[in-house]
C-alpha cells in the first residue's frame, strides 16, 4: 500500500500541487471513467450469468380450455342467449 501511496504522491507533486483545480478536474474524470467502466462489464458478467442459469419462466393461459360458466351476463356469455357481442369497455371521463 506504501507504494501506490508514494507514487500518487510523486504525481501529486509533480501535477497537483502546480495545478490543483486541473488535477482535481482530471483525476474525478478518471475516477469516473474507471468506475462506470468496471460496473458496466459487472452489468455485462451479471447478465450472462443469469441468462445462463435462469429457466424461462411458465407460460401462463397458454392452453386455458373452454369456460365453465353459463347462462346470461356471466364471463363466458355476455350476450343475450347463443349471441355473443364483444366491445372495448368505454372509457370513463375522467380517465388520464
Amino acid at each position: 500500500m506504501d507504494n501506490i501511496m508514494d507514487w500518487l504522491k510523486f504525481l501529486y507533486q509533480l501535477f497537483g500541487s502546480k495545478y490543483p483545480t486541473t488535477s482535481l478536474i482530471v483525476v474525478s474524470v478518471f475516477g469516473a471513467i474507471l468506475s462506470g467502466g468496471s460496473w458496466w462489464l459487472i452489468g455485462l458478467k451479471y447478465e450472462n450469468d443469469s441468462a445462463r442459469h435462469s429457466a424461462p419462466p411458465p407460460r401462463i393461459g397458454v392452453h386455458t380450455g373452454p369456460a365453465t360458466t353459463t347462462g346470461n351476463n356471466s364471463p363466458a356469455n355476455t350476450g343475450s342467449g347463443n349471441v355473443t357481442t364483444y366491445q372495448r369497455p368505454e372509457k370513463s371521463s375522467n380517465t388520464r
